[in-house]
């Protein structure tokens, strides 16, 4: 790398360790930190919900596909916006309806505390896992670019999430996360057209690849493959720790549904954008001895210095979304399941808020020693998938349709994960049929003894009582009401809709607390417009340095509109 990317990146890094630091300023208690006093508006939610589910795994994973095999990275990436909007559908106002601090909390309720306990540790685990997927990615993204060990790039990646997100808290992460987006499209924005240049256009790319111009190229491609990987996702993303919490975040049903129809349109459209690069890639960079670095590999040809330190940090920006939201759910499980719950039911807030940054920090270790070792198991996209089948699935079916449906019971909770975890790994471990085969066999049996055993062991009279008592507040809503709010009776604060009883002192606080965010995301959106400034300007000849200027120009133009936004919110404050 040159100096001057080195330059830009410690620049980013400072300004999302900058970022945390001042946001720590917000956090009181244990729900500001996990829940961002769930005031977190739909727009700012729906891009951290984007920027969560993606991490630099789309642009090593998804970009393998895309090189080898074309369009395909499309079919299968678009499972995430199917995903997105069934789960906001179904299920988006039921996370709103129920109160809770962690995605875990109400299992006690809905089951007993053994569901709860063995889908927090069961969770925990596959999350810890399924980040070291992701921050292994990063590392060999920096590995590919820079030359550096492996072990460096994921423990600088690693250590600057982990200050962030333990000091910052939600809030942290949502207002990194919606920097990261600015930063990872803008960047996209200026390798794109460079692209279509070098490879002579969509003419060029079709007469250079035709078979890459088909959806259904390559073994990934297939009506089953994609069948199965689209039920798998359907069934990973919304039982995701991270995706429910952005539901429970918002500050109104309303918003919980417009947040998640804006992910998935933005789970439509931005893969697109960020994948051409490496659809590209056979002609701009052909015969590459690893697929994975298909996007590495067009960066490096086509990045001058400077602009290729400000993709750079738009990579690690992808994976740092990920880990911080993923480092905060996993937290307040470890804190308010766990510890809380087992340890010190009496703990109080401030007690909470330290276990809940020393959770955070342990979790970030951990991760990051585990994330050397997952190249053994065959990559990137093998590991998330094998990850998924064994662990994923099977912890979040008894979590999904425990909200959904009144069937279900404590035992056939217990007994459909042991089937899932069960199934997967004997599949996996024989080999006796296909991936597609064996995953759609374990998710149909653990699905099917759910509901069988719900039906055949329903519990005691006192039990099935207990599970009308929790659905009643989520079916039911005030008379004549606007759909906003919901009777919730267990606890009234939890109806941020209605904020005509809210106590203005409280009312005040938020506005001041909403216009000092913004004002902070401002302040970040002028500090990245000067890394883009200042790329163009030692590349202003070239296009590529044009194209770095006017993004900066954007960049400016969109801090503006936030330090308009944040000077109303403040005199609407006073």
């Amino acid at each position: 790398m040159d100096k001057l990317d080195i330059a830009v990146i410690i620049g980013y890094f400072i300004l999302v360790a900058g970022i945390g630091i001042t946001m720590g300023r917000t956090v009181r208690n244990t729900k500001d930190y996990f829940t961002g006093n769930r005031s977190v508006r739909w727009f700012m939610g729906g891009i951290s919900n984007y920027m969560t589910m993606i991490s630099t795994f789309i642009f090593i994973a998804y970009a393998g596909i895309s090189y080898q095999d074309g369009l395909t990275a499309l079919a299968v990436m678009w499972s995430s916006c199917f995903a997105t909007i069934l789960g906001t559908l179904f299920l988006a106002r039921r996370w709103k309806r129920i109160p809770i601090t962690t995605p875990t909390e109400f299992l006690e309720k809905r089951y007993n505390s053994g569901v709860r306990q063995t889908i927090s540790w069961g969770g925990i685990v596959f999350r810890l896992l399924d980040n070291m997927v992701r921050l292994y990615a990063m590392g060999l993204f920096i590995s590919a670019v820079s030359g550096f060990p492996l072990i460096q790039g994921i423990l600088l990646t690693g250590t600057v999430v982990l200050v962030y997100t333990m000091i910052g808290g939600l809030w942290a992460v949502i207002l990194t996360d919606v920097i990261q987006c600015v930063m990872i499209v803008l960047v996209s924005m200026i390798l794109v057209p460079l692209v279509w240049m070098k490879a002579g256009g969509i003419s060029g790319l079709y007469s250079a690849i035709p078979d890459h111009f088909c959806f259904t190229n390559g073994t990934k491609g297939s009506l089953g493959f994609l069948l199965v990987y689209y039920l798998m996702v359907l069934l990973k993303f919304n039982g995701n720790w991270a995706f429910i919490q952005r539901f429970y975040s918002t500050r109104s049903e309303s918003e919980s549904v417009k947040m998640g129809l804006f992910s998935a349109l933005l789970f439509l459209i931005l893969p697109v954008l960020f994948l051409f690069p490496a659809f590209a890639a056979p002609v701009i960079a052909p015969n590459l001895s690893n697929p994975e670095t298909a996007y590495v590999a067009v960066c490096k040809i086509l990045l001058p210095a400077g602009t290729m330190g400000l993709m750079l940090a738009a990579m690690f920006a992808a994976t740092m979304s990920t880990l911080s939201a993923e480092y905060n759910v996993t937290s307040s499980v470890l804190t308010k399941d766990i510890y809380q719950r087992l340890f010190r039911k009496n703990a109080g807030d401030r007690e909470l808020l330290i276990t809940a940054r020393i959770a955070t920090f342990l979790i970030g270790i951990l991760i990051m020693i585990g994330s050397i070792f997952i190249e053994k198991i065959g990559g990137a996209f093998e590991a998330n998938k094998i990850l998924t089948g064994l662990l994923g699935v099977p912890l979040v079916v008894p979590l999904i349709f425990g909200v959904l449906f009144k069937k279900p019971s404590s035992a056939s909770a217990i007994a459909s994960i042991l089937t899932g975890i069960s199934a997967g790994l004997f599949f996996w471990y024989t080999g006796w049929f296909s991936w597609e085969i064996g995953t759609l066999i374990q998710i149909v049996s653990t699905i099917a003894v759910l509901f069988l055993l719900g039906y055949l062991l329903p519990g005691t009279s006192d039990y099935r009582a207990k599970v009308v008592r929790f659905f009643e507040p989520i079916k039911r809503t005030i008379s004549g009401g606007s759909g906003d709010v919901w009777e919730i009776s267990c606890l009234k604060e939890d109806i941020p809709a209605a904020e005509e009883e809210m106590r203005s002192e409280e009312k005040t606080r938020i506005l001041r607390t909403n216009a000092f965010i913004i004002a902070v995301f401002a302040g970040s959106l002028v500090f990245c417009s000067l890394l883009f400034f200042i790329s163009g300007f030692f590349n202003i000849k070239d296009i590529s340095g044009q194209l770095t200027a006017g993004a900066g120009g954007l960049c400016l133009l969109f801090a503006g509109i936030q330090i308009w936004r944040a000077r109303k919110l403040y005199k609407e404050a006073k």
